[in-house]
């Protein structure tokens, strides 16, 4: 029965993803919007299907570690090494009081845990050629986690349940890898170019570089956010510098 469902729910993802880079869509998404332009798709069937209360069983029955968490509040993250017990594992029950509280509950890597992300996670590696990954976010009903902030890879956010509230700021350009030592600030953001509500189906895209904030509704909310880390021509030079150093001394000499 496991096998049927999970065939029937990777059959869904594979139609879902069509809907979004199949044909002249996908034309249209790599060259109009990836990497410039957030973009909306509405009413797609979610992924997965997975609730706040079922997110509470695996938080009980699995064992997470401090990497594994985060949990954050008004734009502040917690601090998770006071909920960890004698064996470094974090306690279900703190970090389950946290979001009861108010906090924003992400569990990371989450398609290392769940067949279904993983699933739809490959897709997307394929299609886009660039390593992905995927977190999940619950918050509570009223509440945000993170204030006004920019991601350094691409992120598709996947409404699953409950609704979110978002702001998305125009992107001034692609990000250094550099600029992630330096504090970001709302002066760093351009203009809103998108204000809108995610219900359950909708899919937002937003690109790396463009400043975004995002507040739950009046229901509880769980999303997955994929992550896309793409692979930059810089990073290739990396990798051209380094071979040239192996097969060259003067390279390896002080300036």
């Amino acid at each position: 029965r496991s096998r049927v469902l999970h065939k029937k729910m990777k059959q869904g993802i594979n139609e879902n993803l069509a809907k979004i880079f199949g044909g002249r869509v996908f034309s249209r998404f790599s060259e109009e919007l990836w990497e410039r332009s957030p973009a909306i798709w509405r009413e797609l069937d979610s992924p997965l299907q997975i609730s706040t209360d079922e997110i509470a069983e695996m938080l009980k029955f699995q064992i997470w570690r401090q990497d594994d968490l985060r949990l954050a509040i008004d734009g502040e993250e917690i601090d998770l090494s006071k909920m960890l017990d004698a064996r470094g594992f974090i306690q279900p029950s703190d970090a389950l009081r946290a979001f009861k509280e108010g906090s924003t509950l992400i569990l990371r890597n989450f398609d290392r845990r769940h067949s279904s992300a993983r699933d739809i996670c490959d897709k997307i590696e394929t299609l886009l050629g660039h390593a992905v990954m995927a977190n999940l976010y619950a918050t509570p009903r009223a509440s945000q986690g993170f204030s006004l902030h920019q991601d350094f890879h691409d992120v598709f956010v996947w409404q699953l349940s409950g609704s979110k509230l978002w702001k998305v700021h125009s992107q001034k350009s692609l990000p250094s890898s550099v600029s992630k030592t330096y504090p970001q600030t709302v002066l760093d953001a351009g203009p809103i170019v998108l204000e809108t509500e995610l219900t359950s189906g909708d899919v937002l895209y937003i690109p790396r570089g463009c400043h975004h904030a995002a507040a739950a509704g009046d229901r509880e909310s769980v999303h997955l956010t994929i992550g896309v880390h793409t692979t930059k021509w810089i990073d290739l030079l990396h990798v051209l510098l380094e071979q040239l150093e192996v097969g060259n001394e003067v390279l390896r000499r002080s300036l």
